[in-house]
């Protein structure tokens, strides 16, 4: 109806300007474009195309003859008035007949179909009967198109598609779809995306379920997929623009029905499509749409990532991503594609297998090439990186060898900007995010001993280095996601006491509310804080006590932050991964002073459950209440002129009088209620003593281990180096004397040769005498 309208209006323009008066007896036209006023389509002796309506055109004629007759006896004919737009425009609407449009209902609807049904098989029979002669079957296949667009009216009324699965409609539209006539099937697939698109979802959810569960009866993925792979995209711009359809009608029923991602990679050779799709080296709209859909599939689907790391996906998104190294996309559709590829690498990479395979295919190599280059690419490399080494060690261990802790650092400090894709969030705070993230999964997978120790060592100093910048920076952080959390949770906590009593509180929205505020981010601070506590380095140890004291903090808060992280880590990535980073963060609470209860065999066999202790060993602080408890210091004093702000507590004094700490934790206080008998402790107290002289002596071993670390950290002495360089000259003048004597035996080898030639020349001279 639309393209009629078009047509009239075009025509009216024409004859009203005086154009179309001398209008030509025939128009080529490769495929039926609809009607055009005063022609007829067909095929006759010039060709397919639009052929002047003789008896039309005589009417016309005849018509103008008589008025001409009427007025030409006497006055002169007057000029035409001119016409504008509105006046042109409501004379096209009146000759379209657009007043006499009738609105779609259920009745219209199933007249509709059965008008296409009709027309599909009087099309069937033709081509079936006249194979070698097209013209003979040509009025057919237009009238067919005709009806397929006239169905369109019914995508702007979802409420009638009930009326529309009732009757033949879902199977003769699929069977169009293998029509031979390219022309028909895009209008089919054009028709398919408007039925499924977002309009009908919004308001009418239950109709358009209905249609996509018949869609899917009918086998229609595997025919919709089978339909475009036929098209052929460089043949023309209508061939393309279906394969952009096709695209479109997945993208709708995979929104409609999510698990239908699963049908479409498991059942068709779509995924094998949209792959070779992406390794064409030009861009077009098409190769854009291509990667946002192959993102829609892998987003939350195991089998669908599994299916692509078979088909060496990881390896093709690599290459279509390492083109912008050395280049930025151009803004629009080309950074958009960008952002796709390395959306699928990240979906792709929380799978243990592909992060082997993006470590065999040198993807860390190339991340770390991209976070060098200052170039767009860094966001999504970052973004990569920090998925890459989540609970896996060689991308960690292989990017702290590549020298990757300078790039990542400068972008954890602040100091280099990052340029992320174009929308409403904040792109500065993902990537602090993403830094504070991947600092934790570099702690957690890097060995504190054996043969990787030195990586571990490596990442350590920087929090050292340059006056504990770093370390100062991590403190930021965690106080800033700190407030943001707190303040998160009062706002809930008052929601649910503003909450009706029947009403229920759902705890994944409240756990959901504070991992919007920063949770995890905070989580991940603590660890780094965890790691940085247990190295037991006394400079160290005292900038973050030094830290927490100006917020009027301890390490209470801290350890309620890991505890929850503790309790809260799952099993993904597999049951001995999980174990490994339960008993990661269980040796950061005891060194952090917790007292936990005692895990099962599991836990205590999994590799690395002694980290935290044989980093540092626990704190020696008093656990006043249970770690889950809130003991944050209830008296704070306000910062007054005389005082400096943050004045430590008595807690956080207390703190600062265990430095450095001992190797065991003390027990907990009891209250007067529970004290046992008087013969009971004394025992208690003997034994406490010897308790006592046994952390003292564990204290000073500890203290010795540590100088003698501190001394291989910070270097040999000025008497090791002087015995060092006396070592080296007595090894130049060894080897000068060496070379001597050597110079001594060549010249004594030298006079013996000469002698023996003398001896044999006078012997000679006797023998001849």
């Amino acid at each position: 109806m639309a393209s009629n309208t078009a047509w009239v209006l075009s025509a009216a323009l024409q004859g009203l300007s005086g154009a179309g008066a001398a209008g030509k007896e025939f128009l080529p036209a490769a495929r039926f474009a609809g009607a055009k006023p005063g022609y007829v389509f067909k095929v006759d002796e010039h060709g397919l195309g639009y052929y002047l309506d003789k008896a039309q055109a005589g009417e016309g004629a005849g018509e103008d003859e008589a008025a001409g007759g009427a007025g030409g006896s006497g006055e002169e004919r007057a000029p035409a008035r001119p016409l504008d737009a509105d006046e042109l425009l409501r004379q096209a609407e009146e000759e379209a007949n657009i007043d006499q449009i009738q609105v779609l209902d259920a009745k219209s609807l199933r007249r509709l179909v059965a008008g296409l049904d009709k027309k599909y098989k009087e099309n069937m029979a033709l081509r079936f009967k006249h194979a070698e002669q097209p013209d003979k079957f040509l009025d057919s296949e237009v009238d067919l198109d005709e009806h397929i667009k006239s169905l369109m009216q019914v995508a702007g009324s979802p409420e009638l598609y009930p009326v529309l699965l009732d009757g033949p409609a879902i199977p003769t539209l699929l069977a169009l779809l293998a029509h031979e006539n390219t022309d028909i099937a895009a209008d089919t697939v054009e028709l398919l995306a408007e039925m499924t698109g977002a309009d009908a979802v919004e308001e009418y959810g239950e109709e358009a379920r209905g249609l996509v569960e018949a869609l899917v009866e009918a086998n229609a993925p595997e025919l919709l997929v089978q339909r475009l792979m036929g098209f052929k995209e460089a043949d023309s711009d209508e061939e393309a623009r279906a394969v952009h359809n096709c695209l479109a009608v997945v993208e709708n029923v995979v929104e409609i029905q999510p698990e239908l991602g699963a049908v479409f990679v498991e059942k068709t050779k779509l995924l094998s499509w949209l792959l070779r799709r992406l390794k064409r080296r030009d861009f077009d709209t098409n190769k854009q749409y291509a990667s946002e859909i192959l993102a829609i599939l892998m987003q939350g689907s195991v089998s669908n990532q599994a299916k692509l790391g078979a088909e060496n996906g990881i390896d093709l998104l690599l290459m279509c991503v390492a083109q912008y190294k050395s280049k930025d996309p151009a803004p629009g559709e080309e950074e958009e594609f960008m952002q796709n590829c390395f959306d699928v690498l990240c979906a792709c990479l929380m799978q243990p297998e592909h992060k082997a395979a993006f470590v065999k295919a040198e993807g860390v190599e190339l991340m770390h090439l991209m976070l060098q280059s200052r170039r767009q690419c860094r966001y999504g490399a970052l973004k990569c990186l920090d998925f890459a080494t989540t609970r896996y060690a060689p991308p960690a261990e292989k990017l702290v060898d590549l020298g990757g802790l300078k790039q990542l650092f400068g972008l954890f400090m602040g100091k280099a900007k990052v340029k992320g894709p174009a929308g409403e969030h904040d792109v500065d705070a993902e990537v602090e995010e993403r830094c504070v993230s991947l600092v934790a999964s570099l702690m957690a997978q890097l060995p504190a001993t054996g043969r990787g120790a030195a990586r571990r060592e490596r990442l350590l100093s920087k929090f050292v280095e340059a006056e504990f910048e770093k370390t100062d920076r991590l403190m930021e952080l965690l106080f800033r996601y700190q407030t943001r959390v707190r303040a998160e949770e009062r706002r809930l906590m008052a929601a649910v006491a503003e909450a009706e009593e029947d009403e229920q509180v759902d705890e994944d929205e409240l756990l959901l509310a504070r991992l919007d505020a920063g949770l995890f981010t905070l989580q991940q601070c603590c660890v780094v804080f965890g790691n940085l506590w247990a190295t037991g380095d006394v400079g160290l140890r005292r900038r973050l006590l030094g830290a927490l004291h100006q917020k009027g903090q301890t390490l209470t808060p801290v350890r309620e932050v890991l505890l929850e992280y503790y309790n809260s880590i799952g099993t993904e990535g597999g049951v001995e991964e999980a174990a490994r980073a339960r008993a990661h963060v269980r040796g950061l609470l005891e060194a952090l002073g917790a007292e936990l209860e005692e895990e099962g065999p599991q836990e205590r066999g999994a590799v690395g459950a002694e980290d935290g202790k044989q980093q540092g060993g626990s704190a020696d602080m008093d656990m006043e209440e249970e770690p889950g408890k809130d003991k944050r210091p209830s008296t704070t004093k306000p910062n007054t002129g005389g005082e400096a702000s943050g004045r430590p507590t008595e807690a956080a004094r207390r703190d600062a009088e265990l430095m450095p700490p001992p190797g065991a934790s003390k027990s907990t206080p009891k209250s007067d209620k529970e004290q046992p008998p008087r013969e009971d402790r004394s025992r208690e107290q003997d034994k406490s003593d010897k308790d006592r002289e046994r952390r003292e002596a564990s204290r000073r071993q500890r203290e010795t281990e540590l100088e003698d670390r501190d001394r291989r950290v910070l270097g040999r002495s000025g008497r090791d180096r002087e015995r060092d360089s006396t070592r080296e000259k007595d090894g130049t003048r060894e080897r000068d004397r060496e070379r001597d004597r050597d110079r001594e035996r060549d010249r004594d080898r030298e006079r013996d040769r000469d002698r023996d030639r003398d001896r044999g020349s006078r012997r000679e001279e006797r023998d001849s005498r």
